[in-house]
């Protein structure tokens, strides 16, 4: 394990030491660029950078709705949560007003049929 990390070690050193050394002036110059220098990586990356671009952009939106996908429903969920605490007080306050009314066997959702009193 010990040797598998000194290699990896010695790896990214030597790529910090050629990222150092390595000039975009002296990569782009015309001699250099198509006669020496290693174009494969550059010309994938150009052809691909649309693809990359659009996924990254596909991950960036599909996180951002699934965050507001999750608001929403909290906000659904409090809506309603508001809206019965607003039928319990007005069925406490019902039930205060007029005692001799029977809401216990037909609630505030019931209080809309045709009139018992």
């Amino acid at each position: 394990m010990l040797s598998f990390v000194k290699s990896v070690g010695r790896g990214f050193a030597r790529s910090y030491a050629w990222c150092k050394s390595a000039s975009f002036r002296r990569f782009f110059s015309e001699d250099y660029f198509w006669t020496k220098a290693n174009v494969g990586p550059f010309f994938i990356g150009l052809l691909t950078a649309p693809y990359w671009f659009a996924g990254i952009k596909n991950i960036y939106w599909t996180l951002r709705y699934e965050q507001l996908n999750k608001q929403e429903i909290l906000s659904d969920r409090f809506t309603w949560l508001y809206e019965r605490m607003l039928e319990d007080e007005v069925h406490k306050t019902l039930l205060q007003k007029l005692p001799s009314y029977k809401f216990k066997d037909n609630g505030p959702e019931n209080m809309l049929g045709p009139s018992q009193i």
